[in-house]
Order: C-alpha cells, then structure tokens, then sequence
C-alpha cells in the first residue's frame, strides 16, 4: 500500500492545567524521629515437628512431614567442595567440575535418556557444588519416590565421566571464567577477597577457579577427587514432604553403604583491617565499567 501518511508540522501547545481545585493534606503522626527506634521484644519461632536419625556410615537425617501436597523433597549435602583445594590452589574448580560431569551421563543412561527418565516421572535431581560441600537435590511425586532413588543412586555412585562431556563442560567453565573477568561486580568482589584471604588463599579463588588452574585440570584428576571426597561419612541428608521417617529410612538403602573418612577442612584465616580503606581498581579496557556501577 502507497504511504499516504502526512507529517503535521505544527508545534503542539500543551493546555494550561488547573491546579486551584487540588488541594494539600499535610501527613500527621505522633513518631519522634529525633529518637532511634529500640528492638522491639524477639518473637518465638514455631518449628514443626522433626525426626533425626544416623546411619552406620556416618550420614545423618533430619525431616519433617508436611502433607500438603503429595510430594517430597529431598537436599543431601556431601562435605566435599572448594575449601578441599586448599592446599592445592593449582587445581581451584574441580570441585565445580566434578559436580556439572555428575550432571551428565551414568554408566547406565545417556544424559538424554536420564532426563527423559525424570520427566516421565515428574521428578528432579540436580547436583552442585559450593565453597564447603557438593549438594544434591531431589524433588519427587510421593508415589514415583522409588523409581527416583533408584536414578538418584545411578547418579550418585554410577557417573560415567565421559572424556567428550569433559571437554565441553571443562570449555564451558573457561569461558565463564573469562566472561567474569568483564563484570564488575565480579572484579570487586575478587579483589575484595584477595583483600581479605590474600592471593594464593583458597577462598580467594573464585569456586569456578581461575583459567590457569582449570586449564591444568584433567579427566583423571575429576576422577580421583570424586574417589577420594564423594563420602557419606559426614554427609546430610534434610527430608521434607509427605512422607513419614519410617516410610523413608527404610527407602534410602545406598545410605547403608560404607563410607570413608570425611574430608578435612584447613583453616580459614583473614586479614582484619583497622580502619576503613577505600581500594580503587582501574581497568581501562573494560568499556561500560563506570554505568555498570551506576
């Protein structure tokens, strides 16, 4: 169709606005904010009814029945994360590593088909890593709890460790790595940890590591870390849902499983500051770092 539009070139006057009918109610209260507030008394907290228990390996369990909704939750936490590199800084991310590969392929599924599995289920498991421990989450309908524990302990102590899921993943931690290097936020908080810990402190090192560390980090030694740290001595497990302690102690049977000796944690030391400083970092290639603060 012909553009038959036609641009109206005249200026447009804005009408005067009559503001005499408004009128203005100053706000009144009775707050003296010459005085600063006081705390006012703690109100008790209302915690449900729990259960805990321990099995013969060391792992503990704590939960609780809510039966809102036929489903359960479940959050097991393994000691074994960034802090284990501490007196090996030159490995920092293989904990971060070690728990994306968990995420991919078993001996038994293809990450595909495992995937697959879950949905047919309506269930979850995913596995992540943090600065003290690795943590798997598990969310289940009550009535599918048995076939995902099944795939949970496939997970668990079956990942395949696969070299090509190893490459992707270990090129996909790199490339994060270096994408945090462009990020503000990201630089400030390293900086102010390097502050802190100092340089070669395990907790100065980002939990993804650093590009010289990652690159250095092998298939065999994701292999041994897991070997060596992946243990139920020591571990967590918290339950939630609609389900009774008896109905799922006598579910998780892996928890029997024998255990190694929980990982040992180093010391965590800081650098205490007498008086307020002010660090300033200047990155002149890093466009749009000044409105990214802003």
């Amino acid at each position: 169709k012909a553009d038959t539009y036609t641009v109206d070139t005249k200026v447009s006057v804005a009408e005067p606005q009559d503001y005499s009918v408004l009128s203005y109610t100053k706000a009144v209260d009775t707050f003296d904010r010459t005085k600063r507030p006081v705390a006012g008394q703690a109100k008790a907290v209302s915690v449900p009814n729990f259960y805990t228990s321990k099995f013969k390996n060391g792992m503990k369990v704590i939960g609780t029945k809510s039966d809102e909704i036929p489903t359960v939750t479940l959050q097991l936490t393994i000691p074994g994360g960034h802090r284990l590199l501490a007196n090996n800084t030159g490995k920092a991310g293989i904990a971060s590593l070690t728990a994306s590969l968990m995420n991919e392929d078993t001996e038994n599924y293809t990450s595909e088909d495992f995937t697959s599995e879950l949905d047919k289920l309506g269930s979850s498991i995913r596995i992540g890593s943090g600065t003290e421990d690795t943590y798997v989450t598990v969310q289940s309908l009550k009535k599918n709890l048995d076939k995902t524990l099944v795939l949970l302990e496939e997970r668990l102590f079956r990942p395949k460790f696969a070299q090509d899921d190893f490459d992707r993943l270990k090129k996909q931690q790199l490339e994060g790595i270096a994408n945090q290097s462009t990020q503000p936020t990201a630089i400030a908080s390293s900086v102010y940890n390097k502050l802190l810990y100092g340089d070669n402190h395990i907790m100065a090192i980002p939990t993804s590591g650093t590009t010289e560390s990652v690159t250095s980090i092998t298939l065999d030694d994701v292999k041994q870390f897991y070997a060596a740290n992946f243990t139920p001595t020591g571990s967590a497990l918290v339950v939630v849902g609609d389900i009774t302690e008896k109905e799922i102690i006598g579910k998780l049977v892996f928890g029997a499983e024998g255990g190694q000796i929980s990982p040992e944690f180093y010391s965590v030391l800081f650098t205490m500051h007498a008086t307020v400083m002010i660090f300033l970092v200047i990155i002149p290639v890093l466009a749009g770092a000044f409105g990214n603060y802003l």
